[in-house]
């Protein structure tokens, strides 16, 4: 079966985007959005954790090991 999911960069990337509309929604002044943007931007980035510790696990080249467990 082929893995479908989404890479490390691309949770990054959408972790990104909530932090900028999350400062965005704070600065007018819209601070429930913009503590729910912060919280979905911590989704993401959660989800971008998982994702590089998925691709070191099955071994994909450019995902080296960065500390003892991921050996």
């Amino acid at each position: 079966m082929h893995d479908v999911s989404a890479s490390p960069t691309f949770w990054l990337t959408v972790a990104a985007v909530f932090a900028l509309n999350g400062m965005l929604s704070w600065a007018w002044g819209e601070p429930v959005l913009a503590v729910a943007q912060a919280a979905t931007g911590g989704l993401a980035l959660v989800a971008a954790g998982a994702a590089w510790r998925r691709m070191v696990a099955h071994g994909q080249p450019d995902a080296a090991p960065t500390g003892p467990g991921d050996r």
